[in-house]
């Protein structure tokens, strides 16, 4: 019986990947780094990569001794440019407050699991500027863990839900989130709102794949083994 859901937020719950494309691309502007394509940033940030390996990944002197050195300063000004740290407005995806407050009429209990590196009061903070932070019973970030692909963050949340892995699911835009799930022994749910497409989070056999979190609203019987 499942007994809770978490979720990923950026491509997820939130409409933000344009917005954090925008960030990346005008806090590398400030070092005269050139703009990076989007699709090949939705890339790294499907595999879960860190912010340290996406940058040696579009400008590989950052990888050199010389450009190292420099890697600290570039992180942080695009982390100021981040929409938590300006004030800027995200909003939430299509369907998400709908699908949220279905999941709190239905009793379970709901977490955040995101690969962002802030600490989980920052967190909450954001949540609350949305008016969605009641909807929610735990929120992890991989501020002390190892971010997804990686199932530590996942973990985390099953245990601040007090719920086993057989009694969660989790839904999520990216491969990362996939891995994440499966390696946690959770159900898996995908949604093409974010940084895959149908066929690339297909490779990884979700239980689940929605095009929409409407989508997936219509399916949430199916979804939470009811009939």
């Amino acid at each position: 019986m499942i007994k809770a859901v978490m979720f990923d937020l950026d491509g997820t719950i939130l409409d933000s990947i344009d917005t954090w494309w925008r960030a990346f691309n005008d806090g590398v502007a400030v070092f005269q780094l050139g703009p990076v394509p989007k699709e090949r940033l939705l890339g790294f940030m499907n595999e879960g990569a860190r912010l340290a390996e996406i940058l040696v990944g579009f400008y590989p002197e950052l990888g050199t001794e010389a450009g190292s050195a420099k890697i600290g300063d570039i992180m942080e000004e695009i982390r100021k440019k981040y929409p938590t740290n300006t004030g800027a407005k995200i909003d939430l995806a299509t369907g998400a407050v709908e699908l949220l407050g279905l999941l709190k009429q239905r009793g379970l209990k709901i977490g955040v699991v995101t690969s962002r590196a802030m600490v989980a009061e920052k967190q909450w903070q954001e949540l609350e500027e949305l008016e969605v932070a009641h909807l929610f019973d735990a929120v992890v970030t991989a501020s002390d863990s190892r971010k997804k692909p990686a199932p530590d963050t996942v973990i985390e949340c099953l245990e601040c839900l007090r719920v086993l892995p057989e009694e969660c699911v989790i839904v999520g835009d990216s491969l990362a989130d996939i891995i994440a799930g499966k390696a946690a022994g959770v159900k898996t749910v995908a949604v093409t709102t974010g940084v895959a497409d149908l066929p690339t989070l297909t490779v990884e056999s979700p239980d689940f794949i929605f095009d929409s979190l409407p989508s997936l609203i219509s399916e949430l019987d199916l979804v939470l083994g009811g009939d």
